[in-house]
């Protein structure tokens, strides 16, 4: 047997060495544990990082927003002029929800993970959604609130409280200045998830900017379907300016940007009509470092191959992003609760089989949506330990 050159041996060994591991990415939303532990200090925040550590992660994404505040210091949402200055840890039988604190600077929860993640060799990012906030206690965004000529609308009218149309180059702006504020938490990666919308949808952007556009161009008044390929097109000028805005912004901090969705298919038309988003074209252009498949209706005859479908076309349209597919122990509707239902088998069993599915089909990783206290059973996070 002929040795084998030096050179060759090199090359195999770069070969081997670029070969990204499979990334398993836990999204924090720190709230979810604030029942557990005082999230407001710095030993809570270290015991909840430490909780979502026994999912074996190698990507830790903490949410940044929540109960209707930022949960860092924001000069664009400041904290509602009403709120309640009741301290829970000097009225012990007060609820900690809705009287928490976590916009203030100290301690500093993204500075504390990000900290706690270099020390561990974690990749340490940011969870945001494309609603204004998650919970919508009080009210959606306050800058929204303070700024009501740009609110959505229905084709009737009718206002969407507190929720601002992407049409109005304002609130672009304003959201640019978010992500602006997300990027000073110094993150490796920035995810943003369409699957937390709030409501939105192009039925929501029948205001003017985009109505005095249809009349321009159609010379008749929108249509009563918001699903209307024509109107689409109009709105997802505003949506996809903003997202590519969005990238470039992450990307020149060095910086990854990935969005998630749910109900892929391979007909491919829920994201559109939805969102008025094509994120082929985003993945396409390099906007997109990596897209998320936050669910798929897997239906109950054949869960895991009809997954498998879904994965390899959507592997097959992301071009050079990375794909990602969800091991959720929410349904969404097709978690691993879902699976377990429609096949009989054990959740460990499910996440094994739905992990060996993601990398048969190309996955670079995936996410595990959300990591709460306790709802990744010790099985199935030793099968999320095995994938490495």
């Amino acid at each position: 047997m002929k040795r084998m050159s030096l050179l060759g041996f090199a090359a195999l060994c770069g070969l081997v060495a670029s070969a990204a591991p499979f990334d398993v990415v836990a999204l924090v939303d720190s709230l979810d544990f604030a029942h557990v532990y005082d999230i407001e200090t710095a030993t809570g925040t270290v015991q909840t990082l430490e909780h979502v550590l026994l999912t074996h992660p190698t990507t830790v994404l903490w949410r940044d927003k929540g109960g209707s505040l930022m949960r860092y210091p924001s000069a664009e949402e400041a904290s509602p002029v009403g709120e309640s200055p009741l301290d829970k840890r000097k009225l012990p039988r007060l609820s900690v929800y809705g009287n928490l604190r976590l916009e203030r600077p100290e301690p500093d929860a993204f500075g504390i993970v990000r900290g706690e993640c270099a020390r561990r060799g974690l990749v340490y990012g940011i969870h945001t959604t494309w609603e204004e906030n998650h919970w919508l206690a009080y009210t959606e965004s306050n800058w929204n609130v303070a700024h009501p000529q740009y609110m959505c609308r229905t084709r009737g009218g009718g206002p969407r409280l507190a929720t601002a149309s992407l049409a109005w180059p304002e609130v672009r702006a304003h959201k640019l200045r978010l992500v602006d504020e997300r990027l000073a938490l110094k993150p490796q990666v920035v995810f943003l998830d369409l699957h937390r919308n709030g409501g939105w949808g192009p039925h929501m952007e029948y205001v003017k900017p985009v109505i005095d556009r249809w009349r321009a161009k159609y010379g008749c008044e929108p249509p009563a379907d918001a699903r209307d390929p024509r109107w689409l097109a109009l709105v997802s000028e505003d949506v996809m300016s903003y997202l590519r805005a969005f990238g470039a912004k992450c990307h020149a901090a060095g910086v990854e940007f990935h969005i998630g969705f749910k109900h892929l298919t391979v007909k491919d038309d829920f994201l559109w009509n939805a969102y008025a988003i094509d994120w082929k074209a985003l993945a396409a252009d390099g906007t997109l470092d990596a897209v998320v498949v936050m669910d798929v209706d897997a239906g109950a005859k054949r869960p895991f191959d009809v997954t498998r479908e879904i994965l390899s076309y959507a592997k097959a349209k992301c071009g050079k992003a990375r794909l990602y597919f969800h091991c959720s122990m929410y349904a969404m509707p097709y978690g691993i609760p879902g699976y377990v239902k429609a096949t009989g088998m054990k959740a460990p069993d499910v996440a094994r089989e739905l992990l060996r599915i993601a990398k048969d089909t190309g996955c670079a990783g995936a996410y595990l949506e959300c990591v709460d206290y306790r709802n990744y059973s010790p099985g199935v996070c030793d099968a999320l330990g095995e994938i490495h």
